[in-house]
């Protein structure tokens, strides 16, 4: 794989509109769109008047714009962004999920990471059918949520 192969796509529902998002989504394919996203600290954040860093910044809506209202990022986490790439393109949680590991494990040449395999890392994030977090895991070790419940 080349890295110009691929597109990059912030899917957080800003940047790009659902109709340019789903185009370039159909014309490369899951295993081509490397999604990510470009969350500042204000992730979580209310509404209203916020500073990152000496920049004044108002958050509204999941975005994050300077007072002039250019755009500075966003409050979207990366599982919310991989809703809105679901959403946009109807692909499956597996296809959503793989634009933001193993594509992006694919294209820095590392296939100890970003699936579930023979020889991989192991490192996991568990995520529901949202999207939501459940459980982190490294190294094999729980480091956060749990992994009991309802199967």
């Amino acid at each position: 794989m080349c890295s110009s192969d691929l597109a990059g796509v912030i899917a957080a529902g800003h940047h790009l509109h659902p109709t340019t998002l789903a185009a370039w989504a159909r014309a490369l394919g899951p295993a081509w769109l490397l999604a990510v996203t470009d969350c500042t600290a204000a992730l979580g954040m209310p509404d209203g008047p916020s500073r990152l860093g000496d920049q004044a910044v108002v958050v509204r809506e999941g975005t994050v714009r300077l007072e002039d209202g250019t755009l500075a990022g966003s409050a979207a986490s990366l599982p919310a962004c991989l809703r809105v790439l679901r959403s946009t393109t109807g692909w499956s949680l597996d296809d959503v999920v793989g634009c933001c590991t193993s594509v992006a494990a694919d294209l820095v040449g590392d296939t100890s990471r970003g699936r579930l395999s023979a020889g991989a890392r192991g490192d996991l994030t568990i995520v529901d059918d949202d999207l939501d977090v459940v459980a982190t895991v490294v190294g094999g070790r729980l480091l956060h949520g749990s992994l009991e419940g309802e199967r």
